[in-house]
């Protein structure tokens, strides 16, 4: 993920005794506002644009739903906090998607595509804002195999 939810794991994990290190994988760059919708939403046009969203049809209503409501959003104070704790327990890698994951010796190979070397980890936590399950995401069905 790449929205607060997966920003807040992210610093608990930098936190916490456990944990040695933290990499916090983005597919896009960090989309710094307070709410996952614009401010017009909120605003004084807030009427025009309710009464104009209900006036669509169903699918049009959810095409204009996921494109107001972008996703991926985090607080500029969170932004700082990560920023500040990035190079102690933290790495942020932005603009990058895990294309494969391999169990090997008790632990996961991560594969990214930005043609870096492969990670190891321990654990991976998905943090998508969508509900999770292995045969949702090909990058992990080598674990299909082994789980």
């Amino acid at each position: 993920g790449g929205g607060l939810t997966s920003a807040q794991l992210a610093l608990l994990a930098t936190e916490s005794n456990w944990c040695k290190e933290v990499t916090f994988i983005q597919r896009s760059k960090m989309n710094p506002r307070h709410f996952d919708i614009g401010n017009e939403w909120m605003g004084p046009k807030r009427g025009k644009l309710l009464e104009d969203f209900w006036c669509l049809d169903v699918n049009e209503r959810v095409k204009k739903l996921k494109e107001t409501r972008g996703g991926g959003t985090i607080p500029p104070e969170v932004i700082l906090e990560l920023a500040a704790n990035q190079g102690k327990k933290l790495e942020v890698k932005e603009e990058v998607e895990v294309t494969k994951v391999l169990w090997v010796d008790d632990r996961l190979q991560v594969f990214l595509d930005d043609g870096s070397e492969p990670d190891f980890y321990d654990m991976i936590w998905l943090a998508t804002g969508a509900q999770n399950h292995i045969d949702h995401y090909s990058a992990l069905s080598h674990l299909r195999q082994v789980l």
